[in-house]
């Protein structure tokens, strides 16, 4: 079943991007996203995505955040993803090429997470970005076994007063 859906998908976001076409899902799980071109990829437009980068080069990773980040899309929640293992290195690098700033603690006093946040634990790496006034994305990279081996990104809202 998945290998089907893994074909629906591939060959959906191919044919929509061809006609210069966006594509929208509520919830997306791709589990193998080299199978998809990155323009098609980053066509996709999702309330909730799981993509397993883990076993892709460092720099697709990076390529389809920065096109993920150019896109208006405004009912994007959360990304969780899987990486390939990145070093401390690794993640501050890719901060800095998307000109992300790092996390500032006060956001927690004004925003809050517009879906389900990971705790957080003193190997965290953590970015922030504005998206716009009311709402930031929270890069979120959590260390496992060998180096930081998942990122989250989510929208956080500004609290009502």
């Amino acid at each position: 079943m998945k290998s089907n859906q893994l074909q629906f998908i591939t060959e959906l976001l191919e044919r929509r991007h061809e006609k210069q076409l966006r594509t929208r899902i509520d919830f997306v799980e791709i589990l193998l996203p080299q199978s998809v071109s990155i323009e098609s990829l980053s066509s996709l437009d999702y309330f909730i995505g799981n993509i397993d980068f883990s076993n892709i080069d460092s720099n697709f990773v990076t390529e389809y955040i920065q096109n993920f980040l150019g896109q208006k899309n405004a009912k994007f929640h959360v990304l969780r993803a899987a990486i390939p293992d990145w070093t401390s290195d690794q993640v501050n690098t890719f901060g800095t090429d998307l000109n992300l700033e790092h996390f500032d603690t006060n956001l927690n006093r004004t925003h809050k997470p517009n879906y389900q946040f990971h705790g957080l634990t003193n190997d965290s790496r953590l970015f922030q970005m504005r998206k716009n006034e009311t709402s930031v994305l929270v890069f979120h990279f959590s260390h496992g076994t060998l180096g930081f081996d998942k990122m989250t990104i989510t929208v956080w809202l500004l609290e009502e007063q």
